[in-house]
């Protein structure tokens, strides 16, 4: 993300408070620890987020049901079968 202040893991320890301060108040932080990466983030967002995935998700098994229903694939029982499973 832009504009994010970053953190390492020492530093974060250090500023526990003002990085949930920071977070409450809308301002994702990053904190870094060995090139590895992770964001302290309003819980509101976080939420938006997992909403917005479920949606896609849901999206994409319909889509797939259509498919399904149009070129009349196999059951999962078949694939099985002609598998040898």
């Amino acid at each position: 993300m832009k504009n994010c202040e970053t953190y390492t893991a020492s530093e974060a320890r250090e500023n526990l408070s003002e990085i949930i301060n920071k977070a409450l108040y809308k301002n994702p932080v990053i904190i870094t620890r060995r090139k590895e990466a992770v964001a302290v983030i309003p819980l509101e967002l976080l939420n938006r987020i997992t909403d917005l995935e479920a949606k896609y998700d849901a999206e994409l098994a319909a889509t797939s049901l259509e498919e399904f229903d149009k070129t009349g694939g196999i059951t999962l029982k078949r694939l099985k079968e002609e598998l040898g499973m």
